[in-house]
């Protein structure tokens, strides 16, 4: 008999860690184990765009969901799990995006077109497009021009480097930076630009900083962004040393 208990709570210590495992608490896109019991779906946003059998209320742990979403001419919309962006899984025949996810806790699904929803720490690579293409070998040239809003073009300043010592400096200014959406940031009715540009042989990729702070242009919108672990949050542009009249 003294046996049997011994193994009868060794089992219920065994379930009661498993079961109380925060490592599970979220839906995921991998292949977790899901823990026993329902979960809460919570779906916000554009949640009309979704083409599937998604909606907020009470699931399984493991249940899987797939769903594609609508297309909308100029706006591209993206689906977030709690704070991670899902990747598409498929296109069907018509360019649509398919997703999938599988819910293992309580989430969050929201639907928008908002590129830089999630309250997260962003890198350059992911804010501005073809920024893991640069490096010392494909950049040949580094321009910056500066200049201030509600100005005559007289106020634009161009410098330009070809020296090698230059671009690197620049590439590797931001690179390993991080950087968070600046939210609360309200455009003054004047101020001043930068527009960092590197050039390389088939492609120019330009960084612009409005108002001293990153800022992202898509369709509608113009996103900011801030050092997320710098004070103060203003980044500095150095001019390169070198200058090509």
């Amino acid at each position: 008999m003294r046996v049997k208990k011994i193994m009868f709570l060794s089992l219920i210590l065994l379930s009661f860690s498993i079961g109380g495992c925060g490592s599970y608490q979220r839906a995921s896109n991998n292949k977790d184990v899901a823990p026993e019991g329902l979960s809460d779906l919570t779906v916000n946003g554009d949640s009309d765009l979704i083409i599937g059998d998604v909606r907020s209320g009470k699931y399984d742990n493991g249940h899987k969901f797939k769903f594609k979403l609508k297309s909308v001419t100029d706006v591209t919309f993206y689906a977030y799990l709690d704070d991670e962006k899902l990747k598409p899984v498929d296109y069907d025949s018509n360019g649509l995006a398919i997703f999938e996810f599988t819910i293992l806790g309580s989430s969050v699904l929201t639907i928008s077109s908002d590129l830089f929803f999630a309250d997260k720490e962003y890198r350059l690579k992911e804010i501005f497009p073809n920024y893991e293409l640069l490096n010392g070998a494909t950049v040949y040239k580094v321009t910056i021009e500066t200049g201030t809003y509600n100005a005559s073009e007289d106020s634009v300043n161009v410098i330009d480097s070809f020296d090698k010592d230059d671009i690197n400096y620049n590439l590797n200014l931001y690179f390993n930076e991080p950087f968070r959406k600046y939210d609360d940031f309200i455009a003054p009715n004047d101020g001043g630009y930068t527009i960092l540009k590197f050039l390389m042989e088939k492609d120019t990729l330009e960084i612009n900083f409005s108002y001293g702070f990153p800022c992202y242009r898509d369709f509608s919108s113009y996103q900011y962004f801030k050092y997320a672990n710098k004070t103060p949050n203003e980044p500095k542009i150095l001019h390169p040393a070198a200058i090509i009249e």
